[in-house]
């Protein structure tokens, strides 16, 4: 899997520090022995244990790769989705993890997508047995940074045109530019760095992505500075 293998590169280029894990109802986190702070989302547990414990590994991993990566760096930027997506009325635009206010600034601005979700409910959602379809014709792809931790990224990036563009949006999304070089599709990574530690008691105590706005900065790593740093 994709955050397999982004852990294992970044832990042989220098070993993950210990670290405290804080668990809420909505995120987890961790504190690394060094300050860092990493955060995902992780929601929905599956009910079976063994598969708990498993993606709470997943969960775990994901945190100490955005307490290692979501740091302010030249190649971040504070380009919004829709202001740096070029998006048109002719493109198949598929969502996975319904995401509220960027689906109605698509919709706002005269988009239209396909919305599926595994556990919210919504009447903008399409029936998840159709999502494979969707996926082979989408010219757009926007999913949730919980797509590495659920590991969906594999497969929903497998099942894209060449020609598709897969933007990751979310707290959770970790801006590692490998993932570029991993992930031919991959546009651009909307994430978020955390500002201070005050994030922490807020996700002990259940807090979900809008009461933890001040303790985020929005940023975004996207597919031309990295090219441009590479070059």
């Amino acid at each position: 899997m994709i955050l397999e293998n982004l852990f294992s590169l970044l832990n042989e280029q220098k070993s993950f520090p210990p670290f405290q894990l804080h668990r809420g109802e909505i995120f987890s986190a961790i504190e690394d022995s060094e300050g860092g702070i990493g955060i995902a989302a992780s929601p929905d547990f599956p009910d079976d244990s063994a598969e708990a414990g498993d993606y709470l590994n997943r969960v775990i991993m994901q945190c100490r790769i955005n307490a290692r990566m979501n740091k302010l760096r030249p190649d971040l930027t504070d380009e919004s989705f829709i202001a740096s997506a070029v998006l048109s009325a002719n493109d198949r635009i598929v969502m996975a993890g319904f995401i509220r206010p960027i689906y109605d600034q698509l919709i706002d601005t005269g988009l239209f997508c396909n919305v599926f979700d595994l556990k919210k409910e919504a009447s903008e959602l399409m029936p998840l047995d159709e999502m494979d379809e969707y996926l082979r014709d989408a010219d757009v792809l926007i999913c949730t940074g919980t797509a590495f931790s659920n590991g969906s990224i594999d497969r929903m990036s497998q099942k894209l045109k060449t020609t598709s563009r897969l933007y990751i949006i979310g707290p959770s999304a970790p801006l590692a530019p490998v993932l570029f070089d991993w992930i031919p599709s991959l546009q651009g990574i909307f994430g978020s760095v955390v500002k201070t530690k005050e994030i922490l008691p807020k996700i002990d105590s259940g807090a979900g992505t809008r009461q933890l706005h001040d303790e985020l900065q929005k940023v975004a790593l996207l597919r031309s500075a990295t090219s441009q740093d590479r070059s």
